[in-house]
């Protein structure tokens, strides 16, 4: 499993940071992980008192600023598409709504979105076969990726 390798460790501790803000600014949210050490279809739930309020599916970004995302990547963020649909058959079988945490780690900013809720998406996204990185230790795949338009995200900024 990746989360045993170094730059999966790494990951985790960037998670961690991007529950942290997270919570800093909802202190009635939790933010509760699924098991690191399993392929999880999601990466966690938001939790205020004993009710789920969301699936999150949460990427971090080590390679980028708010403003090179912006800027050179249009502000769309790139998200396995079958990520994306396990996800949304999560946040479906929970009747919450599905969101998504991208962590921007140089510039310690967290863009929130809701994705998915009530059977419909509520962003554009755009499905293209596209290659990438396989797995946070590296490789390339060519496989469906979404597209999320994070433009009009709810942006968290931590202590820089």
């Amino acid at each position: 499993m990746d989360i045993l390798t170094a730059k999966g460790q790494i990951s985790v501790e960037d998670e961690q940071a991007t529950r942290r803000l997270w919570e800093s600014y909802y202190p009635d949210y939790r933010y509760i992980e699924t098991p690191k050490d399993k392929p999880a279809a999601f990466d966690a739930v938001l939790v205020k008192g004993k009710q789920i309020y969301a699936v999150v599916e949460t990427k971090c970004r080590r390679d980028m600023t708010l403003e090179k995302f912006n800027d050179e990547y249009k502000a769309q963020w790139l998200v396995t598409y079958k990520k994306i649909r396990d996800c949304c058959i999560a946040a479906d079988l929970l009747a919450v709504p599905f969101v998504g945490f991208l962590y921007i780690q140089p510039s310690n900013t967290l863009l929130t979105k809701e994705i998915y809720r009530d059977g419909q998406f509520q962003q554009h996204i755009t499905i293209q076969q596209t290659r990438t990185q396989a797995t946070t230790n590296g490789g390339s795949v060519l496989r469906d990726n979404a597209f999320i338009n994070m433009a009009q995200a709810r942006i968290l900024r931590g202590n820089v």
